[in-house]
């Protein structure tokens, strides 16, 4: 069962089981993304043990197992069940069923445009570092998105606009890179803190995606990024002093063979930011509307509340960038330039990525 605990303030899933861990209908699917999943922490549980839950507070415990099941039924009731035990099986003077978190604690903050803009940039910070073990994602993800070369632009744009307000270094990295980062943070992955292995996190659902199982960027930076260019980028997370060392020598990441096992050779699929996020994860569902949220929200902007979290937070940044003066300083490469550079990037990944 996908249960949920707190951690830095935040809800996330402590879940260890494969996403696909039982089978069932998609009605019971979305009970459990909905009736379940985000409630155990915002009434003070956390996940101690398979299927048991413990209270922050007044420690009691609670077993919440769902047993894999085709009956409809079986699965309203028991989930039924489980949502008012979250409240009543504390102890007696337990200050969790009266005051519960709010939902605001794990919701994507779509109408927060500072909180939303630092956030973005702090997961594309440390999404560059992992550098040419990035996933290579799959042109038709990003079609289905909408995301087209235009709207990269804008985003790398505001990137850099912002690190330039805040005196921060320009990222160096070959633009393939820097891409293929700013897709996967919008989507709401960051690097993990981990210096040893290639992994991405999201802080919300808690999901962690080992990279080696995917299709990564080695070989395939933009040819027209010189050589001399490519040197001068900063090494990569887990690199020693020596810059020149590549990433495939770098003593302090392992590198996992795509050799396999007994069974066969490893196989890669490419990485869809958006379907490797837990069902219920707030990036990939419609952002919720409370009256606070409503009264926050700037004017025309209910339709942005009503759309996925990685949507709304899209949306939100295309506007600051639209809304931002351009007379501050005038970009190292004007917007029709990287336009074209970032859409022959796509064209890039259309091609099949040879086997690792």
């Amino acid at each position: 069962m996908a249960t949920l605990s707190s951690r830095g303030g935040r809800l996330g899933n402590s879940n260890q089981q494969p996403k696909s861990s039982f089978t069932s209908p998609e009605k019971v699917r979305e009970l459990l993304s909905q009736g379940v999943s985000p409630r155990c922490a915002q009434y003070g549980w956390t996940n101690v043990s398979s299927d048991m839950l413990k209270c922050s507070s007044c420690q009691a415990f609670l077993c919440a197992s769902l047993s894999p099941t085709l009956d409809l039924e079986k699965y309203e009731s028991r989930i039924a069940e489980i949502s008012r035990q979250l409240q009543t099986q504390h102890e007696k003077f337990c200050p969790w069923p009266d005051f519960p978190s709010p939902e605001r604690f794990w919701l994507v903050p779509a109408s927060e445009p500072t909180a939303l803009l630092s956030a973005f940039l702090e997961r594309f910070q440390s999404v560059c570092l992992l550098d040419l073990q990035l996933p290579v994602l799959k042109p038709e993800h990003l079609k289905s998105m909408s995301l087209t070369e235009d709207v990269i632009s804008i985003l790398l744009q505001l990137i850099e606009e912002e690190q330039k307000k805040r005196g921060e270094v320009h990222p160096s990295e070959a633009l393939a890179i820097q891409v293929a980062a700013c897709i996967v943070s919008l989507c709401g992955w960051a690097a993990s803190p981990s210096l040893s292995l290639p992994i991405l996190t999201c802080s919300f659902c808690m999901r962690k995606v080992g990279l080696w199982n995917f299709h990564q960027m080695d070989g395939t930076v933009a040819e027209d990024e010189s050589p001399a260019a490519r040197g001068k980028r900063p090494p990569p997370r887990g690199k020693g002093q020596d810059g020149a060392a590549s990433p495939q020598n770098t003593p302090k990441r392992i590198r996992l063979s795509s050799a396999g096992g007994p069974a066969g050779p490893l196989q890669k699929n490419a990485f869809d930011p958006l379907a490797q996020h837990r069902d219920w994860c707030p990036w990939v569902n419609a952002v919720k509307e409370d009256a606070d949220r409503r009264a926050a929200a700037p004017q025309g902007e209910d339709s942005v509340l009503q759309q996925q979290g990685w949507k709304a937070a899209l949306h939100l940044l295309i506007a600051m960038k639209k809304n931002s003066n351009p007379s501050e300083g005038s970009p190292a490469e004007c917007p029709q330039d990287k336009s074209k550079r970032v859409f022959a990037i796509f064209r890039q990944w259309q091609v099949p990525a040879p086997a690792q």
